[in-house]
């Protein structure tokens, strides 16, 4: 790999270092619902997985029933954060698509 070559790879890390910034900062602006028992139980997350808020209709709440609404509230959680991930790897797949796998960086291991 020579001079230029290896010049151009720097410059090429350091656009996509920016790049990942900003698609970072964008995701955590986002916001995503996840929903278990046909709506029951609401979870609000951000990009960053921060659970902003929880809502439970009021008619599964009993002593009888905590069973199900820890389940459904960690299937809300879970739904969420599944939407979260995927928003993510949808957000970030375009940049290493540009690269090819690892890029001019490939040459340096074989």
């Amino acid at each position: 790999m020579g001079l230029f070559e290896m010049k151009d790879l720097v410059q090429q890390a350091r656009s996509m270092q920016k790049e990942m910034k900003k698609k970072q900062k964008e995701l955590a602006k986002m916001k995503f619902e996840g929903s278990a028992g046909g709506g029951m139980v609401t979870i609000i997350m951000t990009g960053e997985h921060e659970v902003l808020s929880v809502k439970i209709d009021p008619s599964i709440v009993s002593s009888q029933n905590t069973g199900m609404l820890e389940d459904l509230i960690r299937s809300a959680i879970s739904d969420a954060f599944r939407k979260a991930q995927k928003e993510t790897e949808q957000l970030f797949s375009g940049m290493m698509g540009g690269m090819g796998g690892l890029g001019k960086l490939g040459g340096l291991f074989g």
